[in-house]
């Protein structure tokens, strides 16, 4: 099956590598920066921010919202909700709240924290303002040669890749995703559920190494074999296991 990857700088229009030298020493760093215009639809989506921005990656910094008695143009009017690990915080922002323009709900009477959305975090945004295209930018992580190892936990998370890839799942050189039998030995990264959304619903895919063809199936019976699914450029998506935490590594090697 043929797999349509975006890898780092070419096809995501990343602004290249940086290259830093301290004048007083001879420190060497060097770091990827890109950005990627990634369409959130209106009405709700699950999206993850695919750049680590400044650090701390708060909401109203990596969403191009409408700033405080600013611009017109922007998001403004939504809901950001993130999980805790067994339901959602939601937080609600609208330009003309007081503070911060986040609050619990779309009264505005109480403030909420402003949500953090770093890399390999997903996150669902709700709007019915239309379809808006939001342009995500910073870093990549994890840097040329260093490795990011997220703890995909027992139980469901909502996840994104770190990395600012797309296309199969199943692609081992972009995504890097652990599946027993093929790119991890963890006996844990087998027999998981994954919820894809489709716009107004889940898609579900369930992976276990002895299944036939490619281990993917559309429940856990594994009768009913399915392409695996193929995720976006900050796309997010649930992960749901029942047999203990594994490891998602991702490196990027360094070139010559």
């Amino acid at each position: 099956m043929r797999t349509k990857t975006l890898a780092v700088c070419a096809a995501l229009s990343a602004a290249g590598a940086i290259s830093a030298i301290a004048q007083t020493s001879n420190v060497y760093s060097l770091n990827i920066v890109g950005y990627a215009n990634v369409t959130l639809a209106a009405g709700s989506g699950i999206y993850a921010n695919p750049f680590n921005l400044d650090g701390t990656n708060a909401a109203d910094k990596v969403l191009n919202v409408n700033p405080l008695g600013g611009s017109t143009s922007g998001l403004d009017a939504f809901y950001v909700l993130t999980w805790n690990g067994s339901g959602f915080d939601t937080a609600y922002y609208e330009s003309d709240f007081a503070g911060t323009g986040w609050s619990t709900d779309a009264s505005g009477n109480t403030p909420a924290p402003t949500p953090l959305l770093p890399p390999g975090k997903g996150f669902f945004l709700t709007t019915q303002l239309g379809a808006f295209a939001n342009t995500f930018v910073g870093n990549v992580v994890p840097a040329p040669g260093t490795t990011n190892t997220a703890t995909m936990a027992a139980g469901s998370s909502l996840i994104g890749s770190v990395l600012p890839v797309g296309g199969s799942l199943t692609n081992y050189v972009s995504f890097q995703f652990p599946q027993n039998g093929h790119n991890s030995s963890d006996a844990n990264a087998d027999a998981y559920y994954l919820l894809q959304w489709n716009g107004s619903g889940y898609n579900s895919f369930y992976y276990e190494s002895d299944f036939p063809g490619s281990g993917w199936s559309a429940d856990s019976s594994g009768n009913t074999e399915v392409v695996p699914p193929s995720i976006g450029i900050g796309e997010g998506f649930f992960l749901s296991t029942q047999l203990g935490t594994f490891p998602w590594a991702q490196t990027i090697t360094n070139s010559p």
